[in-house]
């Protein structure tokens, strides 16, 4: 028994180990209501409606979001000026975002670039509902919490280029999509006071008999005797014992219960009745009951009554149901998303591509082709509406002096010309002739063979001879530079002897000079005298 135990416990750690170290195929969403009514919620893919359920206050629901989908949606409601909540799993990376861009009845925001301008475009709001985003594990850089609690809120889109509100997290991170964040919903409500119990009624006293004076016999009907039944709630009571038919007496039946059920008990119809007397068997007191009855062909209307009423609740639910079909089908059509561009049939597959081609858009400097991030640069827009970016001024400046950038050495235009890069210039697209077959020519070939030989040789010529005259004087140059360099390092190889000789023909030198200046001074003292 230990042994099985172990063997289990065993085969669990396994599989939880397996759990953790296989790759992760997607993520899970939860969509909680803090609000404090019931929303429908709508989850929509590119191009699909996936689901729209009710979301009641308090309830959550968590939905599976496979790698690699471009885009899901999830709004409270069905309409399409609602608060969306931007979800796509690609690449590794979960990226997403609130979305709060104006929208109107069938028309997008187009190339609006702030929030007045697409309200005013649009004549609509794409805001509903409080929305927060939370990523459940993650943190730090762009992995962050976005809250949007009203329309101008800093976390969400407000036009389609709004593109720094993008946030991005590992692929393996879940997400936490609240409604109404810090709302009532799901709250324990107040306690309800209990109601106070109704008033029991008093019983209703049984009809009392009343006992009128004798009349005449009513004359029997010709027509025949309708059928007649005598029903519980209704009592006959004749006075008298002599039973005679000159002693009965009528009473109105009365529902003990107060019931206006029976048509019968004091309701005046349209079908003719008839008030025949009912008989006892022979040996017993003659009793007799006031029935009103109706007659075969007031049964027979009202079973017709009956079938066509019946056919009319069908009709008016079947009615209904069509009503309500309708219905959801209008707005299951006005499911729409929110995007520039045209809400056609051919273009409803690539409505929600935000995360694949406008997570941020990074122009290209047009003279030098670096990169322009959103904010940064300098644009140019000349009369014809085309447009110049320019990453620095230093590129502005350049194309103001109209220098062309594949002459400027520090441009990739001039490395794609110079063969440094490799993409290729699309100059040289100029320069191509047209795709034709070129017959063969042997004699051609090896004449061309054999200049490309004696070109190779008459270029090794000439720079050999450059080289040379460009070394002619370097013999010279390098025997005054050696010189140099020993005059000034002489002291490293003459002997100290040679130094101290010819210290002593500097001093001898220097005697000499001095004895001849005082002999020509002496001279001319004596000249003097």
């Amino acid at each position: 028994m230990w042994s099985a135990i172990k063997s289990s416990a065993v085969l669990a750690g396994a599989l939880a180990v397996a759990a953790l170290t296989q790759p992760a195929m997607g993520i899970q969403v939860t969509i909680t209501n803090m609000c404090e009514d019931t929303f429908k919620l709508s989850h929509l893919g590119v191009g699909v409606v996936r689901s729209a359920d009710d979301l009641a206050p308090g309830q959550s629901v968590t939905k599976e979001i496979a790698m690699g989908t471009p885009s899901e949606l999830f709004k409270a409601g069905t309409g399409a000026q609602a608060t969306l909540a931007e979800i796509t799993v690609k690449d590794g990376k979960v990226w997403y975002d609130i979305s709060a861009i104006p929208t109107g009845e069938g028309r997008g925001p187009g190339t609006c670039s702030s929030l007045a301008e697409c309200e005013r475009v649009t004549g609509g709001t794409g805001f509903n509902k409080p929305m927060q985003m939370i990523p459940v594990g993650g943190g730090g850089g762009r992995c962050q919490t976005v809250t949007c609690m009203h329309k101008a809120c800093d976390d969400a889109y407000h036009f389609p280029d709004d593109n720094s509100k993008m946030h991005d997290c590992p692929g393996n991170t879940n997400m936490q999509i609240v409604f109404c964040p810090g709302g009532p919903g799901g709250k324990t409500p107040a306690p309800t006071p209990a109601p106070t119990p109704a008033p029991t009624p008093a019983p209703t006293p049984p009809p009392t008999t009343v006992t009128p004076s004798p009349s005449p016999s009513p004359t029997p009907s010709p027509s025949p005797a309708p059928t007649t039944g005598a029903p519980t709630n209704e009592e006959g009571v004749i006075g008298g014992g002599s039973g005679s038919r000159g002693d009965q007496t009528f009473l109105r039946s009365a529902n003990s219960r107060g019931s206006t059920e029976e048509p019968s008990a004091g309701i005046a119809t349209d079908a003719p009745s008839t008030d025949a007397p009912v008989f006892n068997a022979p040996g017993a007191p003659e009793k007799a009951v006031n029935a009103n009855t109706k007659s075969s062909q007031k049964s027979s209307t009202g079973a017709e009554v009956y079938i066509l009423s019946v056919l009319g609740g069908v009709g008016m639910v079947a009615a209904a149901a069509i009503f309500v079909v309708r219905k959801k089908q209008q707005q299951l059509e006005a499911l729409e998303q929110k995007s520039p561009r045209p809400t056609t049939t051919v273009a409803s597959a690539i409505m929600l591509t935000t995360p694949k081609d406008t997570v941020m858009k990074i122009h290209t400097c047009y003279f030098c082709s670096g990169p322009v991030y959103p904010g940064h640069g300098i644009t140019f827009v000349r009369n014809d509406s085309k447009i110049f970016r320019f990453c620095r001024s230093k590129c502005h400046k350049n194309f103001n002096r109209k220098r062309n950038p594949r002459k400027v050495r520090w441009t990739k235009a001039f490395r794609k010309a110079a063969g440094k890069e490799m993409a290729l210039d699309t100059t040289f697209d100029f320069e191509k002739q047209r795709n034709r077959a070129v017959k063969y020519d042997r004699e051609l070939m090896g004449a061309t063979i054999h200049a490309m030989e004696r070109v190779q040789q008459i270029k090794e010529k000439r720079e050999q001879q450059f080289f040379k005259n460009r070394m002619k004087n370097n013999k010279a140059m390098q025997k005054q530079r050696d010189l140099k360099e020993l005059e000034q390092n002489i002291e490293l190889i003459q002997p100290a002897a040679a130094a101290l000789k010819e210290k002593a023909q500097l001093n001898v030198a220097s005697s000499k000079e001095k004895n001849a200046t005082q002999e020509n001074g002496a001279s001319s003292m004596i000249l003097d005298q």
